[in-house]
C-alpha cells in the first residue's frame, strides 16, 4: 500500500549544495552533543546557513538520519504523517507499514497519531529526524500538534531536529529546554564570526582576505551566511574592491526571499518603520499612521524576519542593518515624497513624549531645520546630559554648510554641546560663525554667541584673549538684549577674571550680573553668577561664604529643575565642606554630585569630581585612594585645555606625598603645580600652589626659599585684602621658622604674634584650617600662651578636640598650666579629667582652684555616636570625626574590630579571634594579648568607657561579639539599598530604585577592606561575596538607566563594572549599545578594539559575534 504515498526523491534528502559545505567546528561540536536530546531547533531568518550546517554536521556513518524538507502540501495532517513515516523508512525500510496503512484511510488525528508513534516504536535504533523548512506549518496547529505528541510520548528512540525560520510554537519546547532535553541555536549561534567568514569566503569561493577585511565584513553583514555568498560572488565577478559595499544581489534577495512574500500590510509597515534608527509600538504607529504596531511587530519578529528586541519586554526593536537599508533604499525609490513626511512624524512622536535628541535627528532628516532649532535651543547647559550632547553635535556636524550657517541659533546650541563634552575647538568654531551671523541682526544671539566665545577661550587656556574679547564685547553690548544673555557676557569676564587672580573685578562684574539679572528666570546666567560667587570664595579661603554661595546656587537650580547645575552646586559644596573639615557633610555632598554626574555625564563636572574624590580621601586619610583620584585628573585633563584642574591635582598629589614623609616627591609635585599655574596665567590658583610649594620646601630644610614663596603669596593674599589666606602664610611661617630652630623674638615670636592676630579676626574662615593642622598649629598656641595668653587660649578653644594632647602637655610646665586648664575647661574632652584630678592635688591654690572648677564643666564620657566604613579603606567615624591610627595604638586591635564586624550577630570564639590574630602565640599568652586588643579597641571606639559599661565590644562567655545595634556600618547600608531598589522596581517605582542604586554605589568605596587587608585569608571569602552582589547592583543600576534612556548615565556606571571585572565581555557590548544609542561611533570602534585586546592577551580568545555585530551599527547613525 506504501505506492499511495510516493514522494520526491527531493522530500525525502538535504538538497544538494553546489558548493562544498563550510565545517563550523563550534556549531558543529554543538550539534553532536545535542542530536542525543528529545529536540534541537536551528531557528533564523532565510539565508542562515541552517540547511547547510545540518548536512554538514549529522553527515556521520554511524548515525541513522531521516530527513524531510517540508512544504505547502505537507499542511495535510495526512500527507505530513506520511512524509514522517516514509522519511523514517528511508533508514529503517521495516518500520511503518502498518501506520501507512491506518493512513490511506484517512484518520482522524488521534488515530494517526497513535499509528505513527506505533511506527516509532518500531524503530531499531537511535535515529535523528530532521524537519526542514518547518516554518511552513506554522498555520497548520494540527501539525504542531502530531509533533507535540512525538515530544511527548515517542521512543525514547527519536530525536527531533527542527529547521525553521520562525522560532517553532511547540507547546513541548519550554519543558524540555529546563529539563535540559531540548537546545535552540538562533541567528546569534549561527552568524558567521570573523575566522568563519575568512575560511568561507577563501574555501568556498577561492577570495584571498585578510583577517581584518574577514572582520568587517562579519560585522557588516551581522555573520548572514546569505549576504557573505552575495557579497563573495560579487567579489568574483568584479573584483575584490566589491567587497567593501553592499552588492545588488542581496537587495535582490531580500526582495525575492522575504519582503515579497509578507502579507501587503506586512510590507508597508517594514517600508515604512525603516525611516527609524529603533523603534518601540507606539512610535511605529505614529509614523505609520495604525493602531496595532505591536502585533504587527510581533508577527515580524514570529517570522524571523530581521527583527531585534533590544529588551526583554519587547518594548524596543530595531532592524538588521541590511534589512534596514535594504527597506530605506526601496522606499526612497518607490516613495520619495514619503521619506521626509515619515521622519517628520517620527520627529513630531519623540518630541511630544520627551526624548527630544531623538528628535532633532528625524527633523534634521526631513530637512525640517526649524522644528530642529525649536527643539535644541531649550538644551542649554542646564538642560544637557552627555548622551544629548554627543547627538546634538554629531548631527550638526554632518548639516551641509550652508544650511549650518542659515540657522546660527543651531551652531550656538551645538557649540554648547561641544563644551559639554569636552570638544571646545569645536565650539568655539561654532560661537564664532553665530557671532558673525548675528551681527546686527539678533543681538540676543549675538550675545549668547558672545558668551560662547568667551567660555571656549577660557576653557582652551587662552585666557588674555578672552578677557580681550570679553571686554570688547561689554564695551560694544548692542541694545536690546535680553537681561539673562546680557548677564551671561558679564558673568563670562567675570570668571575669566577669577582665574587670572583679579579677584575685585572678578566679585565686582559677578554682582553686576547678578543686579542685571535680578529678576530669577535665565537658569544659565543666575546659575553661574550663585556658583561663580561660591569659586571665588575658595580662591579667597573663605570656605564658610563658599558653603553659603553654593547653597544658594543649589535652591535656585533644584527651583528651575536642572541636574546640571545640581551637580556643580553639589560639587561646589563638597569642597566647601572639605575646607572645613567637615567629613561626613562632604561625604553626602560628593555623592550627590556623582550621582546626578552619572545620569548627565559632563566633561568639566567629570575632571572636577576627579580632584574633590581626591580631597575627600585625603581628608578621609586614604592616601593612595587620593592619588588614584588625582592621576585620573591628570590623565583625563588634555594639553591645550584651561590648567585649573592639573594644578589641583598637582598640589593633590604633593598633599599626599606629605602625609607619607616623602617629601622630595611632594616637592616635586608642588613645584610642578606652581609652574603650572604660572605657564597657564592661573593667577588665582598661583598662591596657594605657592603655600603647598612652601610646605614641602620647609620639611626638606630649604628654609630661605620657603620663606622666599610664603611671602609672595602672602603679597597676593594682601593685594586681594584676603585675611585668611595671610593668616595661612603666617601660620606656615611661623611653622617654618619653629623647624628651623629660630627661636629669637624677632623671629618665631614675631610671626606667631602676627598668625594669632590674623586667625582672630576671621576666625569662622580661618579655625577649620587651624583644626586640620592641630597636630602643629596647637603646639605653637600652647607656646604662646606664656605672651598671648587669651587670644591664643580662644584659638586653642576653637580648635577643639585636636589641642586636647597639645594641651595635657602645657599641663606639665608651671608658666602655661592655668591657661591650659581654663582651656581644657572650655573644650569639655573627657581626655583631660585624669590629668585634671591630679592637679586637684597641687601644691598651687590657683592651680588647684581652676582645675577643680574644670572638673565640675567636663562631664563623664557619653557613648559616642559611631560610624563604620569597612568597603575600601577601613575607617570609623566617632562623633564625625575619624579614629586616627594613633587613637588605636596597635594594629592588631584595630583588625579585631574588622574581625566583629564581620562576624556580627553570632560574634567570634576566642580561640577563633587568637587563631586570626596571633597564631604563633600558645593560648594563655595569645588569650592576654586578645585582652589587651579589647581593651585598646575599646578605648578607641569609647574613649574614656569602662570596659563593663561598652556597648560595643562585649565578651560574653568565651565569645567576643560586636554588640551595638545602631552602629551605622555602610555593609548593612550597602544590602539594604540593594534590597530597597529591587522593591521598588517590583513595585513599579523606576526612579525610586534608581536613587537606591546610586547610593548604594557611593557608598562602595571600594573592595572589602581594600587595601589594607588585601591579601589577608580571613577577609577574602566577605570580599568576593561582597564585589559579586555590589556588581550585580550596578549592571541592575545601568539596565535602570537605559531603560529612562539616560545612556550616558548607563554607559558611566558599566565603566564601573568594567574597572572592577575587566574581562567581563557583556558589559564591552551594553557599552557598545549605550554609544550608539548616543551617536558616537568612535567611541563604539574604541571600546571594541579595547575588548579585542584584553580578551586576546588575558585569554587568548577573540569577541562574540554578538560583541562584533556592534561595530557595524555604529555606521547607521546618520
Amino acid at each position: 500500500m506504501a505506492e499511495s504515498f510516493l514522494l520526491p526523491a527531493s522530500k525525502l534528502a538535504p538538497a544538494r549544495m553546489r558548493r562544498p559545505v563550510l565545517d563550523r567546528p563550534r556549531l558543529v561540536r554543538a550539534l553532536h552533543e545535542a542530536v542525543g536530546r528529545r529536540l534541537v531547533v536551528v531557528s533564523a531568518e532565510a539565508g542562515y546557513g541552517k540547511t547547510c550546517l545540518l548536512v554538514s554536521a549529522l553527515a556521520r556513518p554511524d548515525q541513522a538520519v531521516a530527513w524531510l524538507t517540508l512544504d505547502e502540501t505537507d499542511t495535510d495532517l495526512n500527507l505530513f504523517g506520511a512524509g514522517l513515516v516514509l522519511a523514517l523508512r528511508q533508514v529503517a525500510p521495516s518500520v511503518g507499514q502498518g501506520a501507512l496503512d491506518v493512513l490511506t484511510t484517512g484518520p482522524s488525528p488521534e488515530i494517526l497519531s497513535s499509528a505513527i508513534l506505533r511506527a516509532v516504536d518500531e524503530l531499531p535504533a537511535e535515529t535523528v529526524l530532521v524537519l526542514d523548512d518547518f516554518h511552513v506549518l506554522d498555520d497548520s496547529p494540527a501539525a504542531h500538534a502530531l509533533v507535540d505528541r512525538l515530544l511527548d510520548r515517542a521512543s525514547p528512540r527519536l530525536h527531533l531536529v527542527v529547521a525553521s525560520r520562525t522560532r517553532p510554537s511547540l507547546r513541548g519546547l519550554p519543558r524540555l529546554l529546563v529539563q535540559g532535553d531540548a537546545l535552540v541555536l538562533d541567528r546569534t549561534a549561527l552568524a558567521f564570526r570573523a575566522d568563519e567568514a575568512r575560511a568561507f569566503l577563501n574555501e568556498s569561493f577561492g577570495l584571498p582576505v585578510d583577517e581584518n577585511q574577514a572582520r568587517d565584513l562579519a560585522e557588516r553583514t551581522e555573520g548572514w551566511a546569505a549576504a557573505l555568498g552575495l557579497v563573495a560572488q560579487a567579489a568574483q565577478s568584479r573584483g575584490l574592491p566589491a567587497l567593501d559595499g553592499t552588492p545588488r544581489e542581496i537587495f535582490e534577495y531580500l526582495a525575492t526571499s522575504v519582503l515579497e512574500g509578507l502579507p501587503t500590510d506586512l510590507q508597508e509597515f517594514a517600508l515604512r518603520t525603516s525611516v527609524l534608527f529603533e523603534f518601540t509600538p507606539a512610535l511605529c504607529e505614529s509614523v505609520v499612521g495604525i493602531a496595532d504596531a505591536a502585533s504587527r511587530l510581533e508577527a515580524l519578529e514570529r517570522r524571523n524576519l530581521f527583527v531585534y528586541r533590544l529588551d526583554e519586554s519587547g518594548t524596543r526593536f530595531r532592524y538588521h542593518q541590511l534589512f534596514s537599508e535594504f527597506l530605506r533604499e526601496r522606499l526612497a525609490r518607490i516613495a520619495p515624497a514619503l521619506v521626509n513626511e515619515l521622519h517628520l512624524r517620527a520627529g513630531r512622536h519623540l518630541e511630544k513624549v520627551g526624548e527630544g535628541d531623538h528628535a532633532v535627528r528625524h527633523y534634521l532628516l526631513a530637512g525640517s531645520y526649524a522644528d530642529a532649532v525649536r527643539v535644541l535651543v531649550p538644551y542649554r547647559v542646564g538642560r544637557l546630559t552627555a548622551q544629548r550632547a554627543y547627538v546634538f553635535r554629531d548631527l550638526v556636524r554632518r548639516l551641509p554648510p550652508p544650511v549650518a550657517e542659515a540657522h546660527p541659533w543651531l551652531l550656538r546650541t551645538a557649540a554648547s554641546s561641544c563644551r559639554f563634552v569636552g570638544d571646545y575647538e569645536q565650539a568655539l568654531v561654532w560661537s564664532r560663525q553665530a557671532v558673525a551671523a548675528s551681527e546686527g541682526k539678533d543681538p540676543n544671539l549675538w550675545a549668547h554667541a558672545v558668551h560662547g566665545v568667551i567660555v571656549m577661550l577660557g576653557n582652551l587656556g587662552r585666557l588674555g584673549e578672552a578677557l580681550k574679547y570679553g571686554d570688547d564685547a561689554l564695551g560694544r553690548m548692542p541694545t536690546g538684549v535680553e537681561p539673562g544673555l546680557r548677564a551671561d557676557v558679564y558673568g563670562g569676564v567675570s570668571r575669566i577674571c577669577r582665574y587670572l587672580g583679579d579677584v575685585h573685578r572678578s566679585a565686582r562684574l559677578n554682582e553686576q550680573a547678578l543686579r542685571i539679572d535680578a529678576t530669577p528666570g535665565s537658569l544659565e546666567a543666575r546659575s553661574l553668577v550663585l556658583l561663580n560667587r561660591g569659586h571665588l570664595a575658595l580662591v579667597r579661603l573663605e570656605p564658610s561664604a563658599a558653603l553659603e554661595a553654593f547653597r544658594a546656587a543649589l535652591r535656585y537650580a533644584e527651583e528651575q529643575q536642572s541636574l546640571t547645575f545640581q551637580g556643580m552646586a553639589w560639587a561646589g559644596l563638597a569642597q566647601s565642606h572639605i575646607a572645613l573639615g567637615s567629613v561626613h557633610a562632604a561625604v553626602q555632598a560628593f555623592e550627590r554630585a556623582c550621582a546626578i554626574h552619572g545620569r548627565i555625564g559632563e566633561r568639566a563636572l567629570d575632571l572636577q569630581l576627579s580632584v574633590v574624590g581626591g580631597d575627600l580621601a585625603l581628608l578621609r586619610g586614604e592616601r593612595s585612594t587620593a592619588e588614584v583620584h588625582y592621576r585620573r585628573a591628570l590623565d583625563d585633563s588634555r594639553e591645550g585645555e584651561l590648567g585649573v584642574v592639573r594644578v589641583q591635582a598637582s598640589m593633590g598629589l604633593a598633599r599626599a606625598a606629605g602625609t607619607a614623609g616623602e617629601w622630595s616627591s611632594a616637592l616635586a609635585h608642588a613645584r610642578m603645580a606652581a609652574d603650572l599655574a604660572r605657564r597657564g596665567d592661573l593667577g588665582s590658583l598661583l598662591p596657594v600652589a605657592r603655600l603647598t610649594e612652601a610646605t614641602m620646601l620647609a620639611a626638606t630644610s630649604a628654609t630661605a626659599s620657603a620663606l622666599s614663596a610664603l611671602r609672595e603669596a602672602d603679597r597676593v593674599f594682601a593685594a586681594w585684602g584676603c585675611r585668611p589666606g595671610r593668616a595661612r602664610c603666617a601660620w606656615l611661617e611661623a611653622r617654618t621658622l619653629d623647624r628651623d630652630g629660630d627661636r629669637s623674638a624677632r623671629g618665631l615670636d614675631a610671626v606667631l604674634a602676627r598668625a594669632i592676630s590674623l586667625a582672630g579676626r576671621e576666625p569662622h574662615e580661618v579655625v577649620p584650617w587651624l583644626r586640620a593642622e592641630a597636630a602643629w598649629v596647637a603646639p605653637l598656641l600652647v607656646r604662646a600662651l606664656t605672651r598671648y595668653q587669651r587670644s591664643a587660649e580662644r584659638l586653642l578653644v576653637a580648635i577643639g578636640a585636636g589641642a586636647v594632647e597639645a594641651l595635657l602637655l602645657a599641663l606639665k610646665r608651671r608658666d602655661t598650666r592655668v591657661p591650659a586648664v581654663r582651656a581644657l575647661a572650655a573644650i569639655g574632652d573627657p581626655r583631660a579629667r585624669r590629668a585634671l584630678q591630679q592637679l586637684c592635688r597641687d601644691p598651687d591654690r590657683h592651680v588647684r582652684d581652676a582645675a577643680s572648677r574644670a572638673l565640675g564643666t567636663i562631664q563623664r564620657p557619653s557613648q559616642p555616636v559611631l560610624r563604620i566604613s569597612m568597603l575600601g579603606r577601613f575607617e570609623v567615624l566617632r562623633d564625625g570625626h575619624a579614629v586616627s591610627e594613633h587613637a588605636w595604638t596597635t594594629q592588631k586591635a584595630k583588625t579585631l574590630v574588622k574581625l566583629l564586624v564581620l562576624h556580627r550577630p553570632a560574634g567570634l570564639h576566642q580561640e577563633e579571634a587568637i587563631e586570626w590574630l596571633w597564631p604563633e602565640q600558645e593560648r594563655v599568652r595569645g588569650a592576654a594579648s586578645l585582652k589587651t586588643a579589647v581593651k585598646l579597641a575599646r578605648r578607641a571606639l569609647e574613649p574614656g568607657v569602662e570596659g563593663s559599661a561598652s556597648r560595643v565590644l562585649r565578651r560574653e562567655g568565651s565569645t567576643l561579639r560586636f554588640a551595638a545595634d545602631d552602629v551605622w556600618v555602610d555593609l548593612d547600608e550597602h544590602a539594604n539599598l540593594l534590597a530597597s531598589a529591587r522593591t521598588h522596581q517590583m513595585a513599579g517605582r523606576i526612579d525610586d530604585a534608581i536613587a537606591d542604586l546610586e547610593r548604594a554605589r557611593a557608598l562602595y568605596r571600594g573592595d572589602l577592606l581594600d587595601p589594607e587587608d588585601r591579601y589577608e585569608e580571613w577577609a577574602k571569602p566577605a570580599r568576593e561575596r561582597v564585589q559579586r552582589v555590589h556588581l550585580e547592583g550596578l549592571v541592575h543600576l545601568s539596565h535602570l538607566r537605559a531603560s529612562r534612556t539616560d545612556y550616558a548615565g548607563a554607559a558611566e556606571v558599566m565603566r564601573a563594572v568594567l574597572a572592577l571585572d575587566p574581562l567581563r565581555e557583556s558589559t564591552y557590548r551594553d557599552l557598545m549599545h549605550y554609544a550608539l544609542l548616543r551617536g558616537n561611533r568612535d567611541e563604539v570602534f574604541a571600546l571594541y578594539a579595547e575588548c579585542a585586546r584584553k580578551l586576546q592577551e588575558e585569554l587568548g580568545v577573540k569577541p562574540e559575534p554578538a560583541t562584533s555585530r556592534l561595530l557595524e551599527d555604529a555606521r547607521r547613525i546618520a
